[in-house]
């Protein structure tokens, strides 16, 4: 039998000599364990008798026919708490008052206990995980299956939620999603089990948290590292207008993230937070002369920072770009473009740089708004909304223009 597991006793019967064919005869059982737990299932293989259990589970007693009791008999279990030698007593009385006794020997050999071992990832991710792999889990039993393991994420920031096992021979993979509330650093642990066994393992990942600008098109994307975020989110005023523009659009980005709609956004063309991207990126329509707003000067998607100039876009120990700071007054800032026709048409609201600034602004205050799903856009003053229009591109504009948030000419 195995340790501490609730093992069958093979080959325990009670057998009568001479006449065995009396009507009415029952038998007592008396099973007794000096250590281990013991246990039977009546009504089993056709047994049916009565089981009674006393001495802390030492001691079974079984009455039954002789049937009954030699089928409850194979469903004997012992669990034993140590691998010393054991003995079970057992004693049989049949109704006519005949007994007989015997010692039985248990051989006791250690349980096989499934042994999980994990190891995390560390990964850099939005603030959105969505079915990110966290963790890399192994089981020494190959046969066991993804659907016989459980696992828990602990996220860090105070939540938990289940994670998603898959994988097989021995080889699994842990998964999850989650929103966090912003860019940060953040360890998750990961705790797989065995459901129904008592093997644990656990795992420790490493999430660096960024957030990606961009809007639910997939256009012009730009990554933004932990660190650099969380500095620009708290960045206080800046003679840079990139900087400024930086640390409105990654809260009009998180806002949205966490389920704001994108003021201007149309399924084929581009929102509020499009534009501010675009305008980072140095992208048309914002292309000036001599310096636009770029801050991806090699265009790979990623704002690389460090705490030094050298080989970077932003100094993190500087908390600055690495480039000369692009002034409010410089073409960047004042220059106006038209970002509501890539061919410009005749009476398209046009912006600059401070524009969308004071837009971004704006939404992140709750002054400019979308509701009824993101279909429309508004402003909201002392609680009351003043001035809605379809949420396009010329819509969120014109709400701007009338709240003289933006003082933008129209294209003539």
């Amino acid at each position: 039998m195995a340790q501490n597991v609730a093992t069958a006793i093979s080959g325990v019967s009670v057998s009568e000599t001479g006449n065995t064919t009396t009507s009415g005869e029952t038998f007592t059982v008396v099973v007794s364990d000096g250590s281990g737990l013991l246990t039977a299932i009546t009504g089993v293989s056709g047994g049916g008798g009565t089981i009674t259990s006393s001495n802390n589970n030492k001691t079974l007693t079984i009455v039954g026919t002789l049937s009954q009791v030699d089928a409850d008999l194979t469903t004997l279990t012992d669990d034993e708490s140590s691998t010393n030698p054991d003995t079970l007593s057992l004693s049989a009385t049949n109704s006519f008052g005949n007994s007989a006794t015997k010692t039985l020997p248990v051989t006791v050999t250690p349980a096989t206990i499934d042994a999980l071992g994990g190891t995390g990832l560390t990964l850099t991710e939005s603030i959105l995980f969505n079915d990110v792999r966290l963790a890399n889990f192994t089981d020494s039993n190959l046969s066991t299956p993804a659907s016989d393991l459980q696992a828990l994420i602990d996220w860090g920031d105070g939540t938990h939620s289940a994670g998603k096992v898959t994988g097989s021979n021995g080889a699994f993979q842990v998964s999850g999603s989650h929103l966090y509330a912003g860019p940060g650093q953040d360890d998750a642990t990961i705790t797989l089990s065995k459901i129904g066994a008592t093997s644990t393992a656990t795992a420790s990942a490493t999430l660096n948290v960024g957030v990606p600008l961009g809007d639910a098109n997939g256009k012009n994307t730009l990554f933004i590292p932990e660190v650099s975020a969380q500095q620009l989110l708290d960045h206080s005023a800046s003679a840079d207008l990139r900087i400024s523009m930086m640390s409105e659009v990654l809260q009009t980005q998180i806002k949205i993230d966490h389920g704001a709609a994108d003021p201007g956004l149309q399924s084929a063309g581009f929102g509020l937070v499009s534009d501010a991207v675009n305008w980072l990126l140095g992208d048309a329509p914002f292309v000036y002369s001599p310096a636009g707003g770029n801050v991806d000067t090699n265009h790979n998607g990623l704002l690389d920072a460090g705490a030094t100039n050298a080989g970077f876009e932003y100094n993190t120990a500087t908390q600055s770009f690495t480039t000369p700071p692009l002034k409010k007054t410089m073409a960047a800032g004042r220059q106006y473009v038209d970002v509501v026709s890539s061919v410009p048409h005749s009476g398209d609201l046009m912006v600059n740089g401070n524009d969308l600034v004071n837009a971004l602004a704006a939404f992140n205050v709750g002054e400019l708004v979308t509701l009824a799903g993101g279909a429309q856009v508004g402003w909201e003053s002392g609680g009351a909304l003043v001035d809605t229009h379809p949420n396009t591109a010329t819509g969120f504009l014109t709400v701007l223009k009338d709240q003289h948030v933006i003082a933008g000419p129209s294209h003539a």
